[in-house]
């Protein structure tokens, strides 16, 4: 079963809330008892209890009791969690993987998570590098700044310059890119001066760096922004849907968010409006259901628009993001 974070009232603050989880049908399945939660995922949420978070499966079950100072993300059945400002890596029973030593550690994707020290608090050039699932050093800290990997690559920063790594550490695309992002649908965002444009696996331009910002390829399109406006374009660089909004977002369930005149609202792959822009804020489509915000109201919409469920607005701040 899916569940899907809320947030209550807690106080007549506006930021004063309380947390907790629904169905894909509205019902209350764990009770907003929490500080603070995260989304699920591989069955497994962080919950906020006092000052400290901890881990619950999807039957609401504590099985990791509050313990770290920050949200305890998990991605390939290994979490990230920080002690006084130092993040390490547990495993679903508890187990320490990596002591908590780094300065970030970022989440595991396809076997290997990226992670700094201190320097990188700076700035410092080469505090960056990979670990690997056991938790051992796969890459040292060389790299000025990096991403995950996906499809088989990770974008790294250089002497100033992003190219893209293979797992060895070895450059597969030079380090020639102003800034470069991950792969998504075998192409990868680059920017050179201050144009964007699109990469394949060997560093060949499939789209010229030509857009004032884009966004990755999801669902086939990609959202571009020419001037002030943006639009999606396929694969060839044609727009399937032209420049007409003031902001876009990726597709997800074969909808995106575009924003008009300051509200938001969803379309679908042939730029038809399906939900009118009328939110304050609008989140992706997950398992049919979007978090969406109005000046007095909050909640989560099917892909009809409906209310599934809604509560009066409060301050979450990033809380859904964490």
């Amino acid at each position: 079963m899916e569940l899907f974070p809320i947030f209550v009232k807690a106080s007549q603050r506006p930021n004063q809330f309380k947390a907790g989880y629904i169905s894909a049908k509205g019902e209350v399945v764990i009770s907003p008892t929490f500080n603070g939660v995260t989304a699920f995922a591989e069955g497994l949420a962080s919950v906020q209890v006092d000052e400290k978070w901890g881990v619950i499966n999807d039957e609401g079950s504590m099985i990791l009791e509050p313990f770290s100072g920050n949200s305890v993300r998990f991605s390939e059945a290994k979490g990230v969690f920080g002690v006084d400002g130092k993040k390490g890596v547990v495993d679903i029973a508890g187990g320490i993987i990596v002591s908590p030593q780094y300065y970030i550690i970022d989440d595991y994707s396809e076997g290997l998570a990226w992670m700094a020290d201190e320097g990188a608090w700076l700035d410092k050039p080469g505090s960056h590098g990979f670990l690997d699932e056991n938790g051992g050093v796969r890459i040292p800290c060389f790299f000025d700044d990096a991403r995950g990997f996906h499809e088989g690559l990770a974008a790294v920063k250089i002497g100033g310059k992003w190219g893209f790594i293979e797992p060895g550490g070895a450059f597969v695309i030079p380090a020639t890119f102003d800034t470069a992002v991950r792969f998504s649908e075998g192409s990868a965002r680059v920017k050179v001066g201050g144009s964007w444009g699109y990469v394949d696996r060997y560093g060949r331009f499939m789209i010229s760096c030509c857009y004032s910002m884009a966004l990755d390829f999801e669902e086939g399109l990609a959202p571009v922004r020419e001037g002030e406006r943006w639009g999606y374009i396929n694969q060839s660089a044609k727009y399937e849907v032209n420049p007409t909004f003031d902001r876009a977002g990726k597709f997800s369930e074969g909808l995106a968010r575009v924003e008009l005149n300051g509200r938001s609202g969803y379309v679908d792959r042939f730029g038809s409006l399906r939900i009118d822009c009328q939110f304050i804020h609008a989140g992706d489509f997950h398992h049919g259901l979007a978090f969406v915000e109005t000046t007095d109201s909050m909640g989560y919409v099917n892909m009809r628009g409906d209310w599934v469920w809604t509560t009066p607005r409060v301050d979450i701040g990033s809380a859904l993001m964490r």
